[in-house]
């Protein structure tokens, strides 16, 4: 499985902990997990010596991304779906997954799972994992760019809001926060 996620680190008390544990125990179980990891100036300090460690660990590759403009956060945020969609083309010329796990707040980047069925015959799940409320969060993405097999959903307002868009109920899965 190739995993799309940022905060996975050390740590810190984010929500992004339930991920990385998530992703550990099926590791743990063989599934064999890589996981790119958008690194922002908040992220834990000791994520590089973090990573190493996991990184030596059966199944589990981490591959962190950092960025040229680190003292811009703004423009960070911006940039990180390109940046981790050309780490995913590149990891997925040189290796066959099959799934790729996407979390984030952002619907706008499901443009990313029609590319990945298109090229690589790979689909995704994807996991809204905290609300975002900017246009780049609006629900209206899901109908637009409405490519992924799953989506996991943490909230049944939620669920019925995708469903009056139009979006499946057989590709809707509640997942409650933590799960």
């Amino acid at each position: 499985i190739l995993y799309l996620v940022s905060g996975i680190g050390p740590p810190a008390g984010w929500g992004t902990e339930f991920i990385q544990d998530l992703i550990f125990n099926l590791a743990r179980a063989g599934v064999d997990a890589t996981i790119i990891n958008p690194i922002y100036p908040h992220t834990h300090p000791g994520w590089r010596e973090w990573t190493e460690h996991y990184n030596r660990k059966k199944n589990i590759t981490i591959v962190s991304l950092t960025f040229p403009y680190s003292n811009n956060f703004e423009l960070n945020l911006l940039l990180t779906p390109l940046y981790v969609s050309l780490a995913a083309f590149r990891f997925m010329k040189k290796e066959k997954f099959d799934l790729v796990h996407e979390f984030s707040s952002t619907p706008i980047i499901l443009i990313r799972s029609l590319l990945f069925k298109m090229i690589f015959k790979v689909g995704t799940v994807f996991t809204l994992s905290v609300l975002n409320k900017t246009i780049f969060g609006r629900f209206f993405w899901f109908r637009i760019f409405n490519f992924a097999s799953k989506y996991l959903i943490p909230s049944r307002e939620i669920i019925s809001d995708l469903r009056r868009l139009g979006v499946s109920f057989n590709k809707i899965l509640y997942s409650p926060p933590g799960i």
